[in-house]
C-alpha cells in the first residue's frame, strides 16, 4: 500500500500466506526509523521509533484468535519494546478491565502481562468489533497498551463513521495535559447562597396576572429563568486542580546538593574516581527518596478515615483508584442491525418507550365518546423536598415562596397544569439478569421538574381525605398505603393457605402478571372512573395533568427529540401510584374467592373441600377479571402468570384459563419477593 508523503512498514504472518499481519503508516516528515519486526504465530507486530524529540516506540499489533498467546509470550513481546511505547491494535483478547463483555483466558493473560511490566491498558470502553454475522454479539477487541506515558496526556476515541467490522480507534498523544471536560453543574461548593437569595429577591416580580394558561406558562418560565440566572451569578468557576509538588525534608535536599556538586566536579575533571563519587551520591539520594516516599505513603494510609473529621479522606482515596471500565453494551435495532453510536441508542430507546406509552390495543365498549389557597407552600418545601437537607429552606427567599403560592393557586383556579411541568427526561437502566443487547431489557427512569413534584404533593394532601372518606381504594389493595406493607399482604395470603391446609381442603391460587401495568393505563378510562369518584374540578385538573405529556431520552451525550405520551401514569411522579390504585380499584371480587393486590401484583385464591369446586370458583372469578380487563384495556400475560394448588391431599390436574389460554401450573409461585410452594414449606 502506497500513500503519497507517507511511509508504510509491514509485518507479514510467519507462514507468508495472506492472513494476519500488521502495518504502520507514518508521515515522512516525522523523524523516525523502523524497529525490529516481530512475526510469530501468536503475535505479528510492526514498530517504528519516533525520535522527533520524544523517543517513543509506536507499534501496530495483531493477535490471531487461535494464536496461543499466553502471559509469558505477551511479557516477552512487551520487553522487546523497551521502557516507553504505545502498542495498539486487534488483540483478540477480552476482559472486563478494559470494557469487554466477558473475560477470556487470553484476556486474563494479557492483563497479567501488562501488570508485570507496569504497563497501562487504554480503551474507549465502547464496542470496536461489529461482526457481519447478526448472530454474533459485538465486543471490544481493539485498544492500546502503553508504558512510560501518563494517561493524562492521552485521549482516545472511536471512529464509528467507518463501516469495517473492526472500527478504528484513534489515540492522541499531547505534549500538554489533556483536560477532561467536566459535567456542567448549576451550583457547586463555592456557591454564595446569600448572593443567590439577594439576586433572586431582586429578580422576582409578584405583581403578575395569572388568569390564562398562557400567562401561567409564561410565569413558570420566567421563574425558572430567574432561579438559573441567580444561581449562575452566585456560583464561581472552580479552577482546575494543580498537581501538588512533593516537598522533601532537609536531609534529602542536602543529598541533592552533594549529588550536584559531585556531578559538577566530574564534568570538570573527567576523573574516574570522581565518577565513582557521583554514582555513590546518586544511589544514596535515590534510596533516601524511596524511603521518604514509603514513609509518607504509610502515614497517609494510616490517617485515612471515612468520617467528616478527615474530610472523608478514605472515600476520596478510593475514588481515585483505577477501576475496570464499565461494559457499554450495543443495542440491536428492529432490522437486526446494531446501533453503534449514542444517538442511535437514544433514538432506539425513545421509539421503544413511545410504543410502550400507548394504551393496549384492546377493543372496549367504552371506546365510544362520553361526554382553595395553598398557604402551606413553605411548609411543604421544608418537609417535602429532600428533608435531610435543611439548607434547601435557607436558600429560598420569601418572594420565592410567594411566587410559587401565586402560581399554584392559579393552577387550581384555572384547572390547568403548565406544559413545562409535563415533560420528563428519561435515562435507561439495565434490568438485572436481562440480555443487554435487547432494548426491552432496560427500565426507564423519569426525571421530573421539582416544582411539579412539589405541586403534586400539595395536591395529594387534598386528595387523600376524599379517597379515605369515600373509601375509593379497596381493602384488598395494600400498595402505596400507609401501614400496609408487602409482608402484611404476604401474611394475609399465607393465612388463607395455612387455614386450608389445616382443614385438609384445597386452595387453588392464581398469581397474575399484568403487562406494563403503569405504562399502559388508558387515560380515557381513568377519567371516566374519576368522574364517578371525584368532584368535577378535580377531574378537570387531573385531565390537564395527564394530557399532552412528553418525554425525551438522554443517553451519555445524546438527546432525542420530545416524544408524546398517550397512556400510563407519569413514572416517577407523586400522583402516579394513587391514580393507578383508583384505576384498578373496581377489579371484580366475590364471596367465594379472596383477592390480594399490592399495586399490580395480584393474587386470587379459592378454597373448598373439593378440588374441582375450588377450581370452578377460581375460574368464575378469572372470567369476571377477564371481562373487566377487556373493558378497561388492561392486558394480563397468561404465559407469565402462575397457577398453584395448595393442599396436603392428592390432587389432579385441573387447568384454569384466562382469555382462552391455559395458565401454566407450577408447584410454587413468587409473590412480593416470597416463594410460596404448594405445601407452604
Amino acid at each position: 500500500m502506497k500513500i503519497r508523503n507517507y511511509q508504510t512498514y509491514i509485518t507479514l504472518h510467519p507462514s507468508g500466506k495472506a492472513r494476519g499481519g500488521s502495518a504502520v503508516i507514518i508521515k515522512e516528515s516525522i523523524k523516525h526509523h523502523e524497529y525490529d519486526k516481530y512475526s510469530e504465530n501468536h503475535i505479528q507486530a510492526t514498530s517504528v521509533v519516533v525520535n522527533d524529540g520524544i523517543n517513543l516506540i509506536v507499534t501496530a499489533i495483531y493477535c490471531p484468535p487461535q494464536g496461543g498467546a499466553d502471559e509469558i509470550k505477551f511479557t516477552e513481546f512487551f520487553h522487546t519494546l523497551g521502557a516507553r511505547f504505545i502498542a495498539g491494535g486487534d488483540y483478540n483478547s477480552k476482559h472486563t478491565h478494559w470494557g469487554s463483555r466477558l473475560i477470556t483466558p487470553k484476556g486474563r493473560a494479557l492483563l497479567k502481562a501488562a501488570n508485570n511490566i507496569n504497563a497501562e491498558i487504554i480503551s474507549t470502553g465502547n464496542t470496536t468489533y461489529w461482526p457481519t454475522d447478526q448472530n454474533k454479539i459485538p465486543d471490544l477487541l481493539d485498544f492500546f497498551v502503553m508504558k512510560g506515558i501518563s494517561s493524562n496526556y492521552v485521549e482516545i476515541i472511536d471512529l464509528i463513521e467507518l463501516t469495517s467490522d473492526h472500527i478504528p480507534v484513534l489515540l492522541t498523544l499531547s505534549s500538554n495535559v489533556i483536560k477532561k471536560q467536566s459535567k456542567v453543574s448549576l451550583t457547586n461548593k463555592k456557591t454564595d447562597w446569600d448572593l443567590f437569595r439577594a439576586n433572586l429577591e431582586e429578580m422576582i416580580t409578584l405583581s403578575v396576572r395569572l388568569r390564562t394558561p398562557i400567562e401561567i406558562d409564561s410565569a413558570i418560565e420566567q421563574l425558572t429563568n430567574n432561579v438559573v440566572k441567580a444561581a449562575k451569578l452566585a456560583t464561581p468557576e472552580i479552577p482546575a486542580r494543580r498537581n501538588c509538588e512533593f516537598t522533601y525534608p532537609m536531609e534529602v535536599r542536602e543529598l541533592v546538593k552533594e549529588k550536584r556538586k559531585a556531578r559538577k566536579k566530574w564534568h570538570r575533571t573527567r576523573d574516574p574516581s570522581d565518577k565513582t563519587i557521583w554514582n555513590r551520591a546518586s544511589r544514596l539520594l535515590h534510596d533516601k527518596i524511596k524511603e521518604v516516599k514509603n514513609e509518607t505513603f504509610k502515614s497517609y494510609l494510616s490517617n485515612l478515615s471515612a468520617t467528616k473529621d478527615s474530610d472523608y479522606s478514605l472515600w476520596k482515596a478510593t475514588k481515585q483508584m483505577k477501576r475496570p471500565r464499565a461494559y457499554v453494551p450495543p443495542i440491536r435495532k428492529e432490522d437486526g442491525s446494531w446501533a453503534r453510536c449514542d444517538q442511535d441508542k437514544a433514538e432506539m430507546y425513545a421509539r421503544h418507550l413511545e410504543h410502550a406509552f400507548q394504551p393496549n390495543n384492546i377493543a372496549s365498549e367504552l371506546d365510544i365518546e362520553q361526554n382553595q389557597p395553598l398557604s402551606e407552600t413553605r411548609e411543604k418545601i421544608n418537609t417535602g423536598l429532600r428533608p435531610n437537607k435543611p439548607e434547601n429552606t435557607e436558600r429560598t427567599t420569601q418572594k420565592g415562596y410567594d411566587s410559587l403560592t401565586h402560581i399554584y393557586n392559579a393552577i387550581l383556579r384555572t384547572e390547568y397544569v403548565p406544559k413545562q411541568w409535563k415533560r420528563a427526561q428519561v435515562i435507561m437502566l439495565l434490568k438485572p439478569g436481562k440480555p443487554p443487547e435487547q432494548v426491552t431489557s432496560y427500565r426507564p427512569i423519569s426525571l421530573l421538574p421539582s416544582l411539579s413534584k412539589l405541586f403534586e404533593k400539595l395536591l395529594l394532601k387534598r386528595l387523600k381525605p376524599i379517597i379515605e372518606v369515600k373509601q375509593l381504594i379497596p381493602e384488598h389493595q395494600f400498595g402505596f398505603r400507609s401501614k400496609h406493607s408487602t409482608i402484611e399482604q404476604v401474611h394475609r395470603v399465607t393465612n388463607i393457605i395455612n387455614k386450608a391446609l389445616e382443614e385438609k381442603k384445597y386452595c387453588c391460587g392464581v398469581f397474575l402478571d399484568i403487562a406494563q401495568a403503569f405504562d399502559k393505563v388508558w387515560h380515557k378510562g381513568l377519567l371516566i372512573k374519576l368522574r364517578e369518584q371525584l368532584p368535577h374540578t378535580w377531574c378537570a385538573l387531573i385531565k390537564s395533568y395527564l394530557s399532552e405529556r412528553q418525554f425525551r431520552v438522554i443517553h451519555e451525550e445524546a438527546i432525542t427529540d420530545w416524544k408524546n405520551i398517550s397512556a400510563g401514569v407519569p413514572q416517577g411522579s407523586v400522583l402516579g401510584p394513587i391514580l393507578y390504585l383508583l384505576y384498578t380499584a373496581d377489579i371484580p371480587v366475590n364471596n367465594y374467592s379472596m383477592t390480594a393486590m399490592f399495586a399490580d401484583d395480584t393474587a386470587i385464591l379459592a378454597t373448598d373441600e373439593d378440588q374441582q369446586t375450588a377450581t370452578d370458583q377460581l375460574q368464575r372469578t378469572l372470567n369476571n377479571v377477564s371481562n373487566w380487563t377487556k373493558r378497561w384495556k388492561i392486558k394480563i400475560n397468561s404465559d407469565k402468570s402462575v397457577h398453584v394448588n395448595y393442599t396436603l391431599r392428592k390432587s389432579v390436574y385441573c387447568p384454569v384459563m384466562l382469555d382462552q389460554q391455559i395458565i401454566p401450573q407450577n408447584d410454587a409461585a413468587k409473590y412480593l419477593g416470597m416463594h410460596i410452594d404448594s405445601r407452604l414449606n
